[in-house]
């Protein structure tokens, strides 16, 4: 039974699951009347019912908790294995974001040693995600393959994860008066989109754009994509803020890492005794290729229990490249390069308000805020790196305004 279920479970390099959630942030629906099976009454239940309760489950994980709760709802999900995972992975990544969780599978399918260049590959993927993207029509799985299904319901584990170590690393404090604040419970539907959309863009970015270790690429299919390539292929398709989402995103990554880095940093100096980890340029180094590793890896760092075995996932990762994804958020935007219309309406000071969290292309509330209620073209500035630490571009108007943040002068809080 174990072995058949193995595709909700996050598996495959020796790594067990984190808690599913921390510090009460659980990015779920509201509540669903899904019922977890634990007696006879409920294993009794016709199958219809069974397969009714499995499909209801409102996430990945409940799912999982379903279908390992009793040899006959395991059952029942094996029947109809591809039609509870199409609902359930549609109710929990959203119609909205299912684009790019497709877009991270099918990116990964881009192969390293095929005929032609591997750039053109790349670009061509990039020009239909982007025709995927403004499809007027709602995003289903109905059509997914088993093989597909799997593939998305193990990304969704991973970003359910992290999503929940996000909310903890950037809620835990008061962004102005940097006191410990009480966890705000469950997600928005608003907030667990932005989030969401971030880290699955995240994973595109990796996908396109970093070799595997030890990938062989024969010299026809190699070529080759500088910083600049990177901005106006792929972050060039996003809205600023969009793009500062992303940002946001990075910064909690490099902030992990450096935290992982600098706990385990005495059992890792053991294991590599000719290495001086407490050099900051090394650090600085080795969290941009920590982060080229993905959110797996990071769910694996953070699932060890202890310094030590933290440090003996690290061992053999000890390198440097820095400039993944941070060279390339540094660019000066597509929009600037080329002074587009947007460029023109920053430039005459065009205003630019908040309307509701609900509209899936707008900004929440602390982005004009941030801006001075104008139009900006810029992102990933410098200034606004304490703004990022509390991730100010993912949460609702409620929250901004318990904290009373934007009664508060954002260069204020930029400063802090």
């Amino acid at each position: 039974m174990e072995r058949e279920i193995s595709h909700l479970e996050i598996s495959g390099d020796g790594m067990t699951e984190i808690a599913g959630t921390r510090a009460g942030f659980k990015p779920t629906e509201p509540q669903s009347t899904a019922v977890t099976p634990r007696n006879a009454s409920l294993n009794g239940l016709p199958a219809e019912l069974k397969a009714s309760i499995l499909h209801s489950a409102p996430n990945i994980p409940a799912l999982q908790a379903l279908v390992r709760s009793s040899p006959p709802y395991h059952k029942v999900y094996l029947d109809e294995r591809r039609v509870i995972l199409s609902a359930v992975l549609l109710r929990d990544i959203g119609p909205q974001i299912l684009p790019d969780a497709l877009a991270v599978h099918k990116a990964s399918q881009i192969g390293f040693g095929g005929s032609g260049l591997r750039t053109d590959s790349v670009k061509s993927f990039i020009s239909q995600y982007k025709v995927e993207r403004g499809s007027s029509s709602p995003a289903t799985c109905d059509s997914m393959d088993i093989g597909t299904l799997e593939s998305l319901s193990r990304l969704q584990s991973v970003i359910t994860k992290i999503t929940s170590d996000f909310c903890e690393a950037t809620l835990s404090v008061h962004p102005v008066t940097g006191e410990r604040i009480q966890p705000h419970g469950d997600l928005s539907i608003n907030e667990k989109r932005r989030i969401y959309r971030a880290l699955y863009r995240f994973e595109l970015f990796r996908a396109l754009f970093t070799k595997p270790c030890g990938i062989q690429i024969p010299p026809e299919s190699r070529g080759y994509f500088d910083s600049m390539d990177k901005s106006f292929l792929f972050l060039s398709i996003f809205k600023v803020w969009e793009v500062e989402e992303l940002a946001c995103v990075r910064d909690y990554i490099i902030r992990r890492h450096t935290e992982i880095l600098r706990e385990s940093s005495s059992e890792l100096s053991r294991l590599r005794p000719k290495k001086d980890l407490q050099d900051e340029y090394w650090q600085i180094q080795n969290t941009g290729y920590l982060m080229s590793l993905g959110l797996l890896f990071l769910c694996r760092l953070l699932n060890a229990p202890s310094a030590a075995q933290k440090a003996s996932i690290l061992e053999y990762n000890i390198c440097c490249d820095r400039w993944f994804l941070t060279d390339v958020l540094e660019e000066d935007p597509y929009d600037w390069v080329y002074q587009t219309d947007i460029y023109t309406a920053a430039e005459d000071g065009q205003e630019l308000l908040f309307e509701d969290d609900s509209l899936v292309d707008g900004p929440n509330a602390a982005w004009p805020w941030s801006t001075n209620q104008k139009v900006d073209v810029l992102y990933f500035e410098k200034h606004k790196q304490p703004l990022r630490k509390w991730a100010y571009v993912m949460w609702d108007l409620g929250k901004l305004e318990d904290w009373r943040i934007l009664d508060v002068d954002p260069e204020q809080v930029c400063d802090a």
